[in-house]
């Protein structure tokens, strides 16, 4: 792993292997950010689209398993424990 120096004086940058030290210092559990959690969120939903835009098609309701699981990731921003604590709701089988 590397690091970019910079000679303040200078501003000659340069590319420095990281010790062992700092690499044991640096964060081993780096907690998701809200927009990394809504992004997965939004890519969970556009992979179930194609559910919705073929009931919309054929003229038949989607099924309640689908529904909840769509509602619920819709509602993962308001968890308690969100961004950090997520509860993912289940995939319908």
């Amino acid at each position: 792993m590397n690091k970019i120096e910079v000679n303040v004086q200078t501003g000659e940058q340069r590319v420095v292997e990281l010790t062992d030290e700092e690499i044991a210092a640096l964060p081993q559990n780096i907690p998701p950010t809200a927009n990394e959690i809504r992004a997965k969120r939004n890519s969970l939903l556009s992979e179930t689209d194609w559910l919705v835009i073929r009931s919309v098609e054929e003229g038949q309701p989607l099924s309640a398993e689908w529904v909840a699981y769509r509602s619920a990731l819709r509602n993962v921003p308001e968890q308690s424990g969100f961004p950090q604590d997520v509860n993912w709701p289940t995939v319908p089988a």
